[in-house]
């Protein structure tokens, strides 16, 4: 007998946490490995050591999870070396008590990559004691302090990595519906189609077809890239390259005539300076530029049902007061100029 699919055509609602790291000997540090790769996203800890990435979870309560913790994680592998590549890498999570540090014994489990793993934390877990004993312990009542509790995420092999990003790792505090959240999917792209129409509705006013046209489809690009301008200026300005990596187009230009990678730190020379100077001249208007055009990459939410996850109502909300106000300024905009033609025609 074949049964439904399963983790296809869900809507999950997670409860994140706060996500920090400690090194190779158990020490807070401010981020993660870098293992090369050119997306910072996810930071990477070393197997085989005290490395550990560890969420913070605020809000638990025994009410909202009468039978447990249901963490679900994706965790991804950088292998230094192939090993048995059928074999994955494993690690091991612990709850902890973030004020008395009390922790469970470890939950093992081998990771899998591109695939979100599930893992319920029992109501009752073990603990070892001082003397190397083992004794059961309520989860509520000795792990959870003022609706706290901590994951503690490790690799368990040396010299093999798991990348992880903060959203990696969550409590799937429920489940909608899949049907309604696929309806605020096309609800976003309907919201996409209405401020592309109302531009180039307002356009056409004052200006010919074709160049409306033209303007309509500047605005459908800019739209698409706006966030990566307003990162690429943040970055530019604060000097975090992990922002968008790359610089600006002086740099850019120069990175590709001499094939740097955009992950390689550029030397601290006075060109490099000048370059970095005429790039934060060249990107302000671009960012200025950019913050006019609606976020069109915004209203798009099909990641969240790719994904499975549900949309939040206050994405929804939002995506919905944006759209308003750009479709009220272009019809104020549109009346403005058709009644100005009628003053001058006349």
């Amino acid at each position: 007998m074949i049964g439904s699919p399963e983790g296809m055509l869900e809507a999950r609602r997670p409860l994140r946490g706060m996500l920090r790291f400690l090194d190779r000997e158990g020490k807070p540090s401010v981020k993660g490995i870098n293992v090369g790769a050119e997306w910072s996203y996810r930071q990477y800890i070393e197997g085989g050591t005290l490395a550990a990435a560890v969420w913070t979870f605020s809000g638990i309560t025994e009410e909202q999870f009468p039978d447990g913790l249901p963490l679900e994680m994706l965790v991804r592998v950088f292998r230094t070396y192939k090993g048995e590549i059928e074999k994955g890498i494993a690690g091991s999570v612990r709850v902890r008590n973030p004020q008395t540090l009390m922790q469970s014994d470890p939950f093992y489990f081998t990771a899998k990559e591109f695939t979100i793993d599930s893992l319920l934390i029992p109501t009752t877990v073990n603990t070892t004691t001082t003397d190397g004993g083992t004794r059961q312990i309520d989860l509520y009542e000795s792990l959870v302090a003022d609706g706290q509790v901590e994951i503690v995420l490790q690799c368990l092999e040396p010299a093999q990595y798991y990348g992880v990003a903060q959203a990696d790792f969550y409590l799937r505090a429920g489940s909608g519906s899949f049907a309604f959240n696929y309806a605020k999917c096309c609800f976003g792209i309907w919201l996409t189609m209405l401020v592309v129409t109302a531009m180039g509705v307002g356009l056409s006013t004052f200006l010919a077809g074709p160049i409306a046209l033209l303007a309509s489809l500047m605005v459908i690009l800019i739209g698409q890239f706006r966030e990566f301008v307003e990162r690429l200026f943040a970055s530019q300005i604060t000097g975090d390259a992990t922002i968008a990596p790359g610089g600006g187009p002086i740099e850019s230009l120069y990175r590709i005539a001499t094939q740097m990678s955009i992950t390689v730190d550029l030397e601290q020379t006075p060109v490099v300076a000048a370059m970095k100077t005429i790039d934060t001249f060249l990107l302000a208007p671009m960012r200025l530029g950019a913050g006019l055009f609606p976020s069109l990459s915004n209203l798009d939410t099909s990641n969240f049902v790719a994904s499975g996850f549900d949309i939040p109502a206050d994405l929804v909300a939002q995506q919905a007061v944006q759209t308003a106000g750009y479709v009220l300024v272009m019809f104020v905009l549109g009346a403005f100029f058709l009644r100005s033609r009628e003053v001058a025609s006349s």
